[in-house]
């Protein structure tokens, strides 16, 4: 006769357990258009220098700034 040893040892999940519901739904929500968010890229100093220079010589940002200059190249190229 086999030695069963009693019902089957359930499996411990390496990644724990799943979040909570409110948890999720906190998560999977949009942020609102007007909320400024991170942009992340890189670009070389020097052009960096000349960007922000030019920013600061018309006492604007440099997120308003590349916000105009993405409005005229819209405009220029038609998309």
């Amino acid at each position: 006769m086999a030695n069963t040893g009693g019902p089957p040892k359930k499996k411990i999940n390496p990644k724990g357990e799943p979040p909570q519901e409110a948890i999720v739904k906190e998560t999977l929500t949009k942020n609102p258009s007007n909320k400024q968010v991170p942009l992340n890229f890189k670009v070389e100093n020097e052009f960096r220098r000349e960007f922000k220079g030019f920013a600061n010589d018309r006492d604007m940002p440099m997120v308003k700034l590349l916000e105009i200059c993405f409005e005229n190249y819209k405009q220029q190229t038609q998309i």
